[in-house]
């Protein structure tokens, strides 16, 4: 079976597994922020002013932060 093959034969398994729902795509925030942490010369302060735009990322970030700084 070729990769072709595979990749066709993987793709009919998850239209079958979603049953016509769609996956929900990432806030082009989500995005931006991401970006901006691979650039090396970005700084902390300006990804935490994007990340401040959108409150349930905070949120988000902030459950995830917290208990590493605890431990």
């Amino acid at each position: 079976m070729g990769i072709f093959s595979r990749k066709k034969v993987a793709n009919k398994e998850l239209e079958l597994l979603l049953d016509g729902y769609e996956l929900p795509s990432f806030p082009v925030i989500v995005l931006k922020v991401l970006s901006m942490l691979r650039d090396r010369s970005c700084d902390m302060s300006t990804v935490s002013g994007e990340l401040a735009l959108d409150p349930s990322l905070v949120v988000s970030v902030l459950k995830w932060l917290t208990p590493q700084l605890l431990a």
